[in-house]
């Protein structure tokens, strides 16, 4: 771990001292710390774009967030969103934005999540300046949750156990 370190004065409200703290503001961790982790089906395209995300973040927010942006990318091309337009002599590559639109009828319930990460990764590519790591945390979540929705883990097993042993007030073998 690499970052600033130092000691501030510590005020409370109103004036008084409370003497000194001890700062430390994080810029970079080797081995980086995952943002979240994903559910265990994420396909692995997707697993190396949240890797290099983490690996930015502290350091550069707006990169952070670029690489969450192109993770999306990475996830619709896994899904099986179409990367070109058919029908056409010659096939064009569809945007980002295109692809997503194409995806919202297949799963809108998890669509305004992955929109809201491509336009803030636009902004974060383009204007970048503004962007925190708060900000990046925040859209990392985004990110997270669309893809606990995507790749749900079936329980199903593990609930009918849990009902057994309800059932029977004691411990029973694995139906």
């Amino acid at each position: 771990m690499a970052g600033d370190f130092g000691t501030d004065q510590a005020y409370e409200y109103g004036g008084s001292d409370l003497g000194y703290v001890t700062v430390l503001k994080v810029r970079t961790m080797h081995p980086a710390v995952p943002l979240f982790v994903p559910p265990i089906a994420t396909p692995e395209s997707v697993r190396i774009d949240l890797n290099r995300a983490a690996a930015t973040i502290w350091l550069d927010p707006p990169s952070a967030i670029t690489c969450l942006r192109r993770s999306l990318e990475s996830l619709l091309t896994e899904l099986g969103v179409p990367a070109e337009s058919t029908g056409q002599k010659k096939p064009k590559r569809l945007t980002l934005h295109q692809r997503l639109t194409l995806f919202r009828d297949q799963r809108p319930d998890v669509s305004d999540l992955l929109e809201a990460v491509k336009w803030v990764g636009n902004d974060a590519t383009h204007e970048g300046g503004q962007i925190t790591v708060d900000d990046a945390l925040k859209i990392a979540a985004f990110l997270e949750v669309a893809l606990g929705m995507l790749y749900v883990v079936d329980n199903s097993e593990i609930l009918k156990h849990a009902k057994a042993i309800v059932r029977a007030k004691r411990l029973v073998p694995k139906p």
